[in-house]
């Protein structure tokens, strides 16, 4: 490791950020269902269904109004009546006195008495709540009352039922029965009369105020008048509400994992209404809202659900996904007119991502001949599930990359695994999205002496859209001898350094401290150099490795070479001993802080660098 402080001056620094997605795919799907309709749709078959909302743009429309619901109520209303003339004398109704409630009968007694030539009557005046949009269905009333004998003497007398309403701030007479008297007559005994009204009282308006008026006329005599026991109204009417669902269905494929369900549904409507949209959960098995629209009329308007979470919930066993498109249940109609309706469904599938760790892909390993080594490889799950993996140690034997599983039984050539229970294929079971498996193989090198060789790993999926994917090849040599030597320093820490100022020496130059040394029975080696950028990681800059230089001769900067991101030969053919390096270091203008790097001392047998 090198590493170098420098102190803080002024510096300009861009910085560019690249953000990296995963690939997602998107298949659509047209609605294959149209179920459930809660509304008065066309009775068009399913196919022409189908061809009416499967084409975006093309101006047609499937239409469903909506359904009507009827809610009928009844209110019964008894008032008293109020007596508007009175005369002297004031004969007793039949069944209670006149002004009070009467327990048995529930009624209200009322009386109005006019002298020879007047006129009198009673009035029973309603005030009903009742909404403007209702449908009048059905208005009665009852009334009983009866006319004093002394009343019948002349043919002239008159009397009648007269129903008023208020619905223009003025009352408004309509006489529904009527009598001229004649002695005796049967009209004038009590009796409850009951009229169907509703051909008068035909608006929720006029409904609202309705006044029965019992009315006598009196020729001959005085103190006559209509007595009056009750007066009853009954009003039916009905409020109507209007409202629609639609489900559709689409029947979807897909590989990989699942990320979104998205449905459009492309629609309008001819009255203002609001809609909602929601989608089924077959896990949980309910709905789940998914947006709503106030809708102006004849205006076209795109729906949306979108699912990112749990998306596998609103995915049928036999692959469908139900959604549904509902109005608001209002007295206000409409008609709902989709021209679209489209399923989407994203998802990605995974792939592995691998790597041999040992033996090393950038070098050739040289393996002392019946002696083993170490294969290790990880894999990665990316942008999506990856079933189960398994792996297999592979190695050339009939081409120049890796083809065939190394032998697992002992002693076989060029490589056996030499492990209790030997198997080239190792598994690292089921693999979820971003989990890794790390897997180790013990193999023994039997080949021939001299010889190269490719070893790689190749990982699978049970999944059969996952492509298999191999690890980079590390090149194996049979030696003869082994490969031996140690580093007799492990950093170099330049310490705090001035800009602008070239070959900085590494404090253990003058010491003598940079060396390697070839182990007794090592080959003979050569040895190679190189090194990364150094970084500082507070200010994210980078320093080219390009700055710092070596020696390995002399403790002189003028006589040193550059370090290079890739190898270059350092010694030669070097047998047992020790063999001395140096190393300086340029500071151009940078950012102030600490960088580090690594410096790589490569030993190989002598001549085999690739």
């Amino acid at each position: 490791m090198v590493r170098a402080l420098f102190p803080s001056f002024l510096f300009f620094l861009f910085i560019f950020q690249i953000s990296l997605a995963q690939e997602v795919l998107v298949s659509n799907f047209n609605q294959t269902q149209t179920i459930n309709i809660s509304g008065n749709a066309s009775t068009m078959d399913q196919a022409i269904i189908n061809l009416l909302l499967n084409v975006n743009g093309d101006g047609l429309t499937w239409d469903v109004s909506e359904k009507e619901e009827l809610n009928i109520t009844d209110i019964s209303f008894i008032k008293p009546f109020e007596a508007l003339r009175h005369g002297t004398d004031t004969p007793t109704p039949t069944t209670c006195s006149a002004g009070s409630l009467d327990s048995s009968d529930n009624v209200y007694c009322s009386e109005a008495t006019a002298d020879r030539g007047e006129v009198a009557f009673v009035n029973s005046t309603h005030s009903i709540d009742i909404p403007s949009y209702v449908a009048i269905r059905s208005v009665k009333i009852c009334v009983e009352f009866y006319i004093t004998s002394r009343g019948h003497d002349s043919a002239a007398d008159y009397s009648a039922v007269i129903i008023g309403e208020n619905s223009t701030g003025v009352w408004q007479y309509t006489t529904i029965d009527s009598r001229s008297g004649t002695a005796g007559s049967d009209w004038y005994t009590e009796a409850i009369r009951c009229y169907d009204i509703s051909s008068v009282i035909n608006t929720p308006q006029k409904a609202r105020f309705i006044r029965i008026s019992i009315y006598h006329k009196e020729e001959d005599d005085t103190n006559q008048g209509p007595y009056v026991d009750l007066a009853y109204v009954n009003i039916s009417y009905s409020t109507s509400f209007y409202g629609l669902s639609v489900e559709h269905n689409a029947t979807i494929s897909y590989i990989g994992t699942l990320r979104s369900v998205s449905v459009l549904i492309n629609f309008t409507s001819t009255s203002a209404k609001n809609f909602s949209m929601s989608i089924f959960d077959f896990v949980n098995l309910e709905w789940i809202a998914c947006q709503n629209i106030s809708a102006s009329p004849n205006v076209y308007y795109a729906i949306w659900c979108n699912i990112t979470s749990n998306t596998a919930n609103f995915i049928s066993s036999d692959g469908k996904i139900r959604v549904r498109l509902n109005t608001s249940i209002s007295n206000v109609s409409t008609t709902l007119k989709e021209e679209y309706v489209q399923f989407y469904v994203f998802y990605s599938v995974g792939y592995l991502e691998v790597k041999l760790i040992l033996p090393d892909t950038t070098t050739i390993t040289y393996i002392v001949q019946n002696h083993t080594f170490l294969v290790n490889a990880t894999v990665t799950c990316r942008n999506g599930d990856c079933g189960v993996v398994n792996a297999t140690v592979l190695y050339n034997l009939t081409s120049n990359y890796p083809d065939t599983p190394v032998n697992t039984t002992y002693g076989e050539k060029p490589f056996f695994i030499n492990e209790s229970q030997p198997s080239a294929t190792k598994s690292c079971g089921e693999l979820l999205e971003n989990q890794s498996c790390n897997l180790s193989w013990v193999i023994n090198a039997t080949g021939d002496i001299s010889t190269y060789w490719k070893i790689g790993v190749v990982f699978n999926s049970n999944f059969s859209y996952i492509q298999q994917n191999s690890t980079e090849n590390a090149t194996i040599y049979i030696s003869p001898c082994p490969i031996d030597f140690s580093l007799t320093w492990d950093s170099i820490d330049f310490g705090t350094l001035i800009p602008s100022t070239q070959g900085n020496p590494a404090p253990g130059n003058s010491k003598l401290l940079y060396n390697i040394t070839v182990k007794p029975g090592s080959c003979n080696l050569d040895f190679y150099i190189k090194g990364e950028d150094l970084y500082n990681p507070q200010t994210k800059t980078y320093l080219k490795i390009s700055n710092m230089t070596f020696s390995n001769t002399t403790n002189s900067y003028f006589s040193s070479y550059r370090i290079l991101n890739t190898y270059q030969l350092l010694f030669f053919n070097k047998s047992f001993g020790n063999y001395t390096t140096y190393y300086w270091i340029d500071i151009p203008p940078v950012y102030a802080g600490t960088y580090t790097s690594k410096i790589y001392i490569l030993g190989v047998m002598s001549g085999t660098f690739p």
